[in-house]
Formats: structure tokens, C-alpha cells, sequence
């Protein structure tokens, strides 16, 4: 299982928009990006338990530190971090969560 990443609206009801694979953890945290180009995406790197809240500014800092560490991910991961920032770019999405297992 990977990190689900929700939306809740005024309401409160909660609405999964998309994972963040496993596979592709491992790749930004323990394979190939280094530690300095993180940024915000070190608040997931702790992959168990965690529950992450993201303002509009903060994902986009996501979105662009998704972007930045692409060409240090291999080729295959490279649909997901476009489908990922697609999602992410939606504007109505002013406040997300990122939660793990």
C-alpha cells in the first residue's frame, strides 16, 4: 500500500484523489534523490503511521519538489510524479493529507 492523499471539502467529507506508490518512495527516499533535494517531501518520508496536512502554498512547494527530483527517478516512475502533479494542481484543492498505513 502506498501514501493516500485526500481532499476534504466544507463539509468535511473526505475524497481519496490519488497514492503515492511505495516503489516510488523508496525511490525519492533510499535510492536515488538525495537528502538536499527533499524539501517538503521530507514530511513523508516516514512512511508508517504518518499523517501529513498541506496548505495551498505547501503543495505547491510538492508539486515543485516533485518536479525538481524527476530526473534522478527512473524512467518508469516518471507517469506517476505527472499524474501526481496533475491532481496536485487542481486550485480547489486548498488543503490536503497525506496518510500512510
Amino acid at each position: 500500500m502506498g501514501l493516500d492523499i485526500y481532499y476534504y471539502d466544507k463539509d468535511n467529507k473526505e475524497y481519496f484523489l490519488a497514492e503515492i506508490s511505495k516503489k516510488l518512495h523508496n525511490q525519492i527516499f533510499y535510492k536515488n534523490v538525495s537528502s538536499e533535494e527533499w524539501g517538503i517531501l521530507s514530511k513523508i518520508k516516514h512512511y508508517y503511521g504518518i499523517e501529513v496536512n498541506l496548505n495551498r502554498d505547501q503543495i505547491i512547494e510538492f508539486i515543485e519538489r516533485l518536479e525538481a527530483i524527476k530526473s534522478n527517478i527512473p524512467d518508469e516512475f516518471t507517469i506517476e510524479i505527472d499524474e501526481l502533479k496533475s491532481v496536485l494542481n487542481n486550485k480547489e484543492y486548498r488543503n490536503l493529507t497525506i496518510a500512510g498505513d
